[in-house]
């Protein structure tokens, strides 16, 4: 449980079944909604997951159940307070035990991105010196080809029901010998989750959020969104993104719904999972939108003339002066198409595009966008139904400072802005300053009703349309070293296809080393080896780094007096040529 001189609150349900904050919490703050949720609907389902072929369910006592049962065990192995232990899964109820497990036997859950290579993960576990890692099935040999590689990981926890012989011993198997072990007691300031960002240098960051800043998000995004316990939300976000973790699986919990999990990112299975689960709400990126929207038209433009241009008159002239609940109505058959019960959809992670967002509100399912970063646990603004802007970000949460600096950075100041970087005082205080404002490195404006716009960055982060970030400077570092190359650039331009108008995707400049043109017949073939260079050498990366275009540039890189490349002119010059090659 927290300390009792700590100025802290819980949540606890109303009588309208609505959460609420009530006097200190009975055990860790992400923990007492298993306690208040059991004690008032233990065999209602928490966690459903597709697998197989069909929904397998968890309720919120066999969850809270489960974590105790391992908690105990892992404190009986010397688990020691403020222990990393790392979580290396897909999206799936056992996530959550381990989750909650680690919050409970006093560690810190250590969220690692299950899409990074084996030579990623490395130097995060060096740097987070792991104790566990609690994995699935799926990523059981990465989990131990990591142990090898780093010493100090005492054991690996496989998250699955069953053990396989002679390949691993299931994490049910692991009980106490002394039984349910009491709940350890943790500070209200204390470290709760530790989640690695690629730093400027390409080297990964640890963002450090503690229990204030996790249940301060949950609680006044809670009031933001009004979140009932006979709601479903579908998660096809992974869990180690503070995103999906704050919004989609705390949020959820809090408020005593159901969370469904569906691990596939084509729209007809997510659809058919949304309808399978009446689902009511769900997070997801500007370009899983933005392909449903494609996926919608094509189905409209199949259909018979006259059946089309009814669509288009009601979609350009009848939607957008008819309140939603008509909208709904008219494009009801579209509405089945996601179960029926679907009220909203909530985008992060990367910028939304607005024709996007003009489709779904005229058929009535609007997206509330909203805006933040790892460092901020994750959200600083929001749209909601109440209030929503189009093309804003929203407005900041309560008790939350924005402020926009001289030269049009967004500044944040609240309970939400991370403690700092995990053994990193130095970067802490490169975006901290003294009077606590976060600098997060994006430009924006605020309206005259609070509202925020995002106009860019001055930071060289792509932000790729799936909410992934790419640090350039990362990717170079593999570059580099080849000796077919005189100089390299990544950097993030619009991409070319129209599925994903206005997002960024990752494009590579090379310039061949000029004692190397001679080993090459003809300007085709030096393209051609060039290019096979930079996928050969990207294949350490995970896919979403990975460049998808490559420009082989036979000039100069524009560079500065130090030779420093002008990303900006490379960025102008790229976009030339590619416009000169598509012509």
């Amino acid at each position: 449980m927290l300390n009792k001189d700590q100025n802290k609150t819980t949540i606890h349900n109303s009588d309208d079944g609505t959460a609420r904050r009530i006097g200190p919490p009975p055990e860790p703050a992400v923990l007492s909604l298993m306690v208040d949720r059991v004690k008032g609907q233990p065999h209602n389902t928490a966690f459903a997951v597709y697998e197989d072929g069909f929904w397998r369910q968890l309720s919120y006592a066999e969850i809270r159940h489960r974590s105790m049962v391992l908690s105990s065990w892992m404190i009986e192995q010397s688990m020691q307070r403020e222990s990393r232990v790392a979580i290396l899964s897909e999206s799936k109820p056992e996530w959550g035990i381990a989750f909650f497990s680690i919050i409970r036997s006093g560690g810190v859950a250590l969220l690692l991105d299950r899409s990074l290579t084996i030579g990623e993960l490395e130097p995060i576990i060096k740097d987070a010196e792991p104790k566990a890692i609690l994995t699935s099935a799926t990523y059981l040999d990465k989990a131990q080809e990591l142990r090898k590689r780093v010493t100090g990981i005492e054991h690996i926890i496989v998250m699955e029901d069953e053990s396989q012989s002679n390949q691993y011993q299931s994490y049910r198997e692991l009980k106490p010998n002394e039984g349910i072990i009491e709940v350890r007691e943790r500070d209200w300031n204390e470290l709760a989750v530790l989640t690695y960002t690629s730093g400027t240098t390409g080297t990964p960051k640890g963002v450090m959020t503690s229990f204030q800043n996790l249940i301060f998000e949950v609680d006044t995004l809670l009031e933001q969104i009004h979140l009932n316990p006979t709601e479903t939300t579908v998660s096809i976000l992974p869990l180690s993104h503070l995103f999906e973790l704050v919004g989609g699986f705390l949020c959820t919990l809090y408020s005593g719904g159901k969370i469904a999990y569906i691990n596939s990112l084509f729209p007809q299975d997510i659809l058919q999972a949304m309808k399978d689960q009446s689902a009511n709400r769900m997070l997801a990126v500007p370009l899983f939108f933005r392909m449903v929207k494609k996926q919608i038209e094509r189905q409209v433009s199949k259909g018979p003339k006259a059946n089309r241009m009814i669509f288009w008159f009601l979609f350009n002239v009848f939607a957008p002066i008819s309140p939603v609940a008509l909208r709904r109505l008219v494009f009801q058959k579209i509405h089945k198409e996601f179960g029926g019960q679907l009220q909203y959809f909530m985008s992060g992670a990367a910028p939304l595009d607005i024709d996007t967002e003009i489709f779904f509100d005229r058929i009535g399912l609007p997206i509330y966008q909203g805006y933040g970063l790892t460092e901020t646990s994750p959200v600083v603004t929001v749209n909601t139904k109440e209030h929503n802007r189009r093309g804003t970000v929203g407005r900041a949460l309560p008790n939350t400072q924005i402020r926009i600096a001289n030269d049009g950075e967004i500044l944040v100041k609240g309970p939400h802005v991370t403690q700092g970087y995990y053994k990193r005082d130095d970067l802490t205080a490169e975006v901290i300053d003294t009077e606590g404002w976060f600098h997060t490195g994006d430009l924006g404006i605020i309206d005259g009703h609070g509202y925020l716009t995002i106009n860019g960055r001055k930071k060289n982060l792509i932000v790729l349309g799936s909410g992934k970030k790419v640090q350039p400077e990362e990717v170079e570092q593999y570059l580099e070293p080849s000796p077919l190359f005189k100089d390299v650039c990544i950097l993030g331009l619009t991409h070319l296809d129209s599925l994903r108008t206005g997002q960024e995707e990752v494009v590579c400049m090379v310039i061949p080393a000029e004692d190397h043109l001679e080993l090459f017949s003809d300007e085709k073939t030096l393209k051609l080896a060039l290019e096979n260079e930079v996928r050969l050498r990207c294949k350490v990366v995970a896919d979403y780094k990975r460049p998808t275009s490559i420009i082989v540039y036979m000039g100069e890189m524009p560079m500065t007096t130090t030779k420093k490349i002008k990303r900006s002119d490379v960025r102008l010059l790229a976009e030339k040529l590619r416009r000169k090659n598509d012509a």
